[in-house]
C-alpha cells in the first residue's frame, strides 16, 4: 500500500467529531480565557467589588461582611462590618459607663475615598477619647451611613436600625448640595436618570391631601429595582467578591457612571441656589422633626451637623467669589444658615462646618474636597475628614452638647444664637 492509498485509509478510519464534542472544546476554550483574564485582572490590581445591594425598605444598603477596593474616588480598601455598616464591629450591648454616638448620613459619613480609621467619624471617637466632661466615661461613635440615602432613609435607619445599639446622642450629618433635592419625589423624577439613577430609586415620604407625611415605598415596582433583586444580579454581585474579572467589569461600569454624574466640573448642583425649592425644603424639614421627636421620645439628644460643598470651601477666594456673580447670589451658606435658623426654632443644635472649612482652606491654601485627579471636587479627602472630626468633637465638648452615657445624668443642652450669626454674611 502507497502512501497515498494510506493517508486515505486514516481518513475512513477516524471517527468524526461529534456535536458534543464541539460544544466542549468551545466551552473549555471559554474557560482558558477566563482564567487567563482572571490572572491578568489580579496581576492588574484593578478591581471593583459591589458593596451595596437592593433592599425593600432603604431601596439598598451595604451587603454585611463584604470587602473590596474602592477606587472610583481616592482608593480605600472598604470593608462593611457583619451587621451591614462601614464600621469596625459593634455589640448591640452597651457597657456600663459607656458613652455612644450615632452618625446618620450618607457618602460624606461611609467615607469609602478613605481608610476607615482616617473617617470623621473615627477622628471623632480618638478626639472625644482624650477628653471628657467627665473624664471617664468611653466614647463610642457608630457610622451608620450609606452612600446615596437622603434623609427619609436616614430616618427609616433611625426607627429600624439604631435603638437596638442603645444611643445617648445622635447626629445628623446633612449634607445642603443634595439632601435637600434628594427628599423630593418629584423633583428627583425630573431631574432623572442624571442625577444618579439607582440612587432615585428609594423611598420617599410625601404629602398626602391632609398635608401629612406618608412613607411611598412605590421604588419596589420599579424596573431598577426587579433587575437589580434578580437572580442575575445577585449572583454578578457574588462574583465581584470573589472574581477580580468581574470586579474589574464592575468598575469599568462604575467609571462610566461616575463620568455621566460629575458633568458638572465644579461639582455643583446648581438648583441648591437658583432654586430654594419650597416644598423639598418642607419635606426635609418635617423629617427632621420626625427624628428629634423620636430621640426625644427615648430622651436622647439629637444635633445636626452640615456637610460642606466643595466649591464653599474651595482655597481660592476668586473662584468663589465668581461662582457666587455667576449664580447671582450673596452668599454660598444660604443653605446652611436655613438649616441653622431652623435648628434654633426647633431646638435642634446645628454645627455649620463650611465656613470653619473655607477659612483654614483659605490659610492652608489646601484642598478638603477632592482627590488628584479631581482636586477641590467631590467628598472629603483625609484632610477634610480629619478637620471636620476634630472640629465636631470640640464643637460637642465645648458647648455643652456632649450627654453623660444613658445611666448618668445628662446635663440640658446649650445652643447660643450668635453661633450662626457669621453664617449671615
Amino acid at each position: 500500500m502507497n502512501g497515498e492509498d494510506h493517508n486515505q485509509e486514516k481518513k475512513r478510519r477516524r471517527k468524526p467529531v461529534t456535536w458534543c464534542q464541539r460544544l466542549l472544546f468551545i466551552i473549555g476554550g471559554i474557560l482558558i480565557g477566563l482564567i487567563c483574564a482572571e490572572l491578568a485582572a489580579r496581576l492588574g490590581g484593578v478591581y471593583h467589588t459591589v458593596i451595596l445591594k437592593t433592599d425593600p425598605v432603604f431601596g439598598r444598603r451595604f451587603i454585611p461582611g463584604v470587602e473590596g477596593w474602592q477606587l472610583n474616588e481616592g482608593r480605600a480598601y472598604v470593608r462593611i462590618n457583619s451587621q451591614g455598616w462601614r464600621d469596625r464591629e459593634r455589640s448591640k450591648s452597651k457597657g456600663l459607663g459607656t458613652r455612644r454616638i450615632v452618625v446618620l448620613g450618607d457618602s460624606f459619613t461611609s467615607a469609602r475615598q478613605v481608610d476607615i480609621d482616617e473617617t470623621f467619624c473615627a477622628v471623632m471617637e480618638q478626639e472625644l477619647a482624650l477628653g471628657t466632661p467627665d473624664g471617664t466615661a468611653k466614647t463610642e461613635v457608630l457610622n451608620f451611613g450609606v452612600c446615596g440615602y437622603g434623609t427619609a432613609q436616614e430616618f427609616l435607619v433611625l426607627e429600624n436600625c439604631v435603638w437596638e445599639y442603645a444611643p445617648d446622642i445622635v447626629l445628623l450629618a446633612f449634607f445642603p448640595g443634595n439632601d435637600v433635592l434628594d427628599n423630593s419625589l418629584r423633583l428627583t423624577k425630573e431631574m432623572g436618570d442624571g442625577h444618579g439613577g439607582d440612587y432615585g430609586c428609594r423611598p420617599f415620604f410625601v404629602k398626602d391631601d391632609f398635608g401629612k407625611l406618608r412613607l411611598d415605598n412605590s421604588f419596589r415596582d420599579s424596573p431598577w429595582f426587579r433587575k437589580n433583586s434578580s437572580w442575575g444580579a445577585r449572583a454578578f454581585t457574588k462574583a465581584t467578591q470573589y472574581s477580580r474579572l468581574a470586579g474589574l467589569l464592575n468598575t469599568l461600569r462604575s467609571r462610566k457612571f461616575r463620568m455621566r454624574k460629575h458633568a458638572n466640573q465644579d461639582g455643583l448642583n446648581r438648583m441648591v441656589y437658583v432654586n430654594q425649592q419650597d416644598e423639598a425644603w418642607d419635606i426635609t424639614e418635617t423629617i427632621i422633626l420626625k427624628m428629634r421627636n423620636a430621640c426625644a421620645a427615648r430622651n436622647v439628644r439629637f444635633a445636626i451637623v452640615t456637610v460642606s460643598m466643595p466649591v464653599q470651601v474651595h482655597p481660592d477666594h476668586a473662584m468663589r467669589a465668581a461662582l457666587k456673580k455667576d449664580l447671582g447670589v450673596d452668599t454660598l451658606f444660604a443653605a446652611d444658615q436655613r438649616i441653622a435658623d431652623f435648628g434654633l426654632e426647633s431646638g435642634i443644635p446645628v454645627l455649620n462646618l463650611a465656613l470653619q472649612m473655607q477659612k483654614y482652606a483659605e490659610t492652608e491654601q489646601t484642598f478638603l474636597h477632592g482627590f488628584e485627579d479631581t482636586p477641590g471636587v467631590g467628598h472629603w479627602n483625609v484632610k477634610g475628614h480629619l478637620f471636620a472630626g476634630r472640629t465636631i468633637a470640640a464643637w460637642l465638648l465645648e458647648c455643652g452638647n456632649l450627654p453623660g452615657p444613658s445611666d448618668q445624668t445628662i446635663p440640658e443642652m446649650k445652643r447660643k444664637r450668635e453661633d450662626t450669626a457669621h453664617l449671615k454674611r
